[in-house]
């Protein structure tokens, strides 16, 4: 696993390969990403006159479809309470939501969390939800100290300080703000101390490159390294730990973060590319969740491990720097008998956030859940992640809200949910997750997220699971947002023409789970089909890959970067809140849950295809084969059950068999099938949360023991995730039989 503090990059283990632009990427430096194939079957065009026709600011008086607002009919049917939605939907409100929520720094465990929180909650209340509760945790977290800040000296031979340098600097939202703040640059979790010793440059700090350093006889032990790859220096930490060096300083590349150059017209606040003095931060912390509560939700009362045992995570300090900082120093190295003496003081202390979490109950089914969430908390200023996912969140609630008040109620339960603590490590969600897990696991359907909806106006990146696919394009074929030459067309047009090439023609591609967000407990821990959704800033021609928004965890990701450089007129806000709410109300609303088990099927097979394809000599070994046939013969059975459902499915779309007990039955089924392939005993790392045997084309427990027999030359823990496969694929078929219904007498 390699975390880039909450945008985790998920391991080869867990994802599949895909290059990204830059030296990275959630922003990692390889992100992987899955294919997802198969026959889509998109419900008819009942909504095709509703949808994006561009820039929209008005909104509907609440009265007005009857006394006191309230519609005289029970409750709308889907089209038109999407219809309505769609209407509703305001870019003001838009605009003014990500304003709010990116005014001021918002570090989870800080006062202006808890500010924000506690008026999302009130918020909601007005909009009439039945419910709303603040779930609060008390968990370990880490901050600079702003009266002693971190410190990079360069000393000479005599052990005299040539400078002094702390890069604490004052911000603000943006040019002529006067509300400023004091930018205190970290890296959370870091070790404290001091350390000193000669700096060496190590480009992106992988193995390629230690090793091409070590071929020319440049020692790493006892030396300060320099990175410019920043969405992987938790590798780098880790690498250069065994090499012997002291501390690792990170910048990010200007050749990928200021690609236009370095000068002042060329970078913000004058152009959406990295100034000089942007420093990029994350946390160190490898894992999910409370690092004190493992497994346990930190509640009150709660087991928790001494904070003394857990003060240092990793013996090396780390400290991020600006481009222009990294220059000064690299300038300064030629000076031979010059060193660099780093000094970190950061602070770790228990701190409680707030999980904000509003339900709307469902009419019919109510205990069935639909989950909409993002997190809250920022590294500084935090307009694209995540303020523009808590614009659209809680323009999304406003409207239902609503929706609410004209006599509108969903079949199944919505709740949606507003997490703290996730650049830390997820969390918010986590500890939600670990004090709901079997109630969720029993009640949840799906889940979508909204970390970063916009950081520009190039393509979205869909990331999600097989069962997912078809409510996803969907309903991107749905809405619109600004084409070429003035046009509108849809987002699936959209992805189709700038996207990854596709697989299937005419169908473009879904991105596997590659970017860490709060979708992570939700599939992982309890196997809820789950999505997350980004607009992704612009495309790299030179490395052919999509290129993350440059201000992305700095001081400069602020309302006026969103304002100026991703979505002037608010228009892919607005078309991501239609994309979002219209995937909500579907799952919430339609009669058949919108889940494909034909298209979950097709993964489970490029999985297997996968495992048989592997060219190591273990493959070969008989009771891997037979390990590998068991795979195969479930594999059989689920794809003839999946036929089976999918017949009993059309048979009730169609008005046959249609009674309201086989109705609930196959609910039932298709928000159960995803939970078989929760195992506890997935061998791969971080395993309190990654426990999902399936994931994109990929069995990532048998790829990790695959990896782990190259060098113990032992099969045993092949042929255990080969059966833990097994066991998974054969109950999923089970969940999905046919259910017979005994005649009446």
């Amino acid at each position: 696993m390699e975390l880039t503090s909450s945008k985790l990059r998920l391991s080869p283990s867990v994802s599949s390969e895909i290059e990204f632009t830059g030296s990275r990427l959630r922003k990692r430096q390889i992100i992987f990403i899955v294919l997802f194939v198969g026959v889509i079957s998109v419900s008819g065009g009942f909504l095709l006159g509703y949808f994006v026709k561009g820039n929209k600011n008005t909104t509907r008086e609440e009265g007005s479809s009857g006394t006191n607002g309230q519609n005289p009919r029970n409750r709308f049917d889907n089209s038109e309470a999407f219809s309505r939605f769609e209407e509703e939907v305001s870019t003001s409100e838009l605009k003014e939501n990500l304003r709010f929520f990116s005014q001021k720094p918002h570090l989870a465990g800080l006062e202006r969390q808890r500010e924000l929180a506690d008026s999302l909650a009130q918020n909601w209340r007005e909009y009439g939800f039945d419910n709303v509760e603040l779930p609060s945790y008390k968990v370990l977290l880490s901050y600079p100290m702003e009266d002693n800040p971190n410190i990079i000296s360069i000393v000479a031979d005599n052990g005299t300080i040539v400078k002094n340098i702390t890069e604490q600097i004052t911000v603000s939202s943006g040019p002529g703000i006067k509300n400023t703040s004091l930018f205190t640059p970290y890296t959370a979790y870091s070790s404290n101390g001091t350390a000193e010793g000669k700096l060496v440059y190590v480009n992106n700090g992988n193995q390629q490159d230690l090793n091409e350093l070590e071929k020319r006889n440049i020692s790493l032990n006892g030396t300060i390294l320099l990175s410019r790859n920043y969405f992987g220096f938790y590798q780098t930490a880790h690498l250069a730990i065994s090499k012997g060096a002291k501390g690792l300083l990170m910048y990010p590349d200007p050749q990928t973060y200021a690609r236009d150059g370095v000068g002042r017209n060329s970078t913000y606040p004058n152009a959406p590319w990295l100034s000089s003095e942007a420093v990029q931060l994350a946390g160190i912390y490898g894992e999910f969740g409370d690092p004190l509560t493992k497994r346990l939700p930190s509640m009150e009362g709660i087991y928790r491990t001494a904070k003394k045992e857990w003060e240092e995570i990793l013996p090396i300090l780390l400290q991020p720097i600006s481009y222009g900082t990294a220059r000064f120093l690299l300038e300064q190295a030629g000076e031979s008998n010059q060193t660099i003496k780093l000094t970190i003081n950061n602070q770790l202390a228990e701190k409680t956030i707030y999980n904000v979490i509003g339900t709307i109950t469902g009419r019919e089914e109510p205990n069935r859940y639909i989950f909409l969430g993002n997190h809250r908390d920022a590294w500084v200023y935090g307009a694209a992640d995540a303020s523009t996912g808590i614009s659209v969140l809680k323009e999304t609630s406003r409207v239902l809200g609503h929706l609410l008040k004209q006599g509108w109620r969903p079949r199944r339960t919505i709740k949606l949910c507003s997490f703290g603590g996730e650049e830390f490590g997820l969390i918010g969600s986590v500890e939600w997750m670990e004090e709901n897990s079997l109630i969720f696991k029993d009640r949840g359907v799906a889940y979508l997220n909204t970390d970063v909806p916009v950081q520009g106006n190039y393509v979205l990146l869909a990331q999600t699971g097989p069962l997912l696919s078809d409510v996803i394009y969907k309903w991107t074929k749905m809405v619109k947002v600004p084409g070429e030459d003035g046009k509108h067309e849809s987002i699936y047009d959209v992805m189709l023409k700038r996207g990854p090439t596709p697989s299937t023609p005419g169908e473009p591609k879904l991105s596997h789970y590659s970017f860490a967000s709060d979708y992570i407990p939700f599939y992982f821990m309890a196997g809820i089909p789950s999505a997350d959704f980004s607009y992704f800033f612009g495309f790299d021609k030179e490395k052919g890959g999509w290129q993350l928004y440059p201000s992305y965890h700095t001081q400069e990701d602020t309302f006026y970067w969103v304002e100026k450089f991703a979505d002037p007129q608010f228009e892919i806000h607005r078309a991501m809140t239609l994309l979002i709410g219209g995937m909500l109300l579907d799952l919430a609303d339609s009669r058949i849950i919108p889940l494909n088990v034909l298209r979950l099927n097709h993964s489970l097979h490029q999985a297997y295809s996968a495992v048989t394809a592997s060219k190591t000599s273990f493959v070969n070994e008989k009771r891997v084969r037979d390990g590998i046939l068991a795979v195969d013969r479930s594999l059989r059975g689920f794809s003839r059950v999946c036929d089976l459902f999918a017949s009993a499915v059309n048979e009730t779309k169609s008005g046959e068999k249609g009674d309201s007990l086989r109705l609930q039955l196959l609910n039932d089924q298709l928000a159960q099938v995803g939970k078989a392939f929760i195992d506890p005993r997935v061998f791969v790392p971080n395993a309190q949360v990654f426990q999902n045997v399936f994931s994109g084309h990929n069995f990532p427990g048998v790829s990790q023991a695959f990896n782990d027999a190259t060098e113990t030359n032992d099969t045993s823990k092949i042929l255990e995730q080969l059966s833990i496969v097994t066991v998974a694929i054969s109950t999923a078929a089970k969940i999905l039989e046919p259910i017979t219904i005994p005649p009446d007498n």
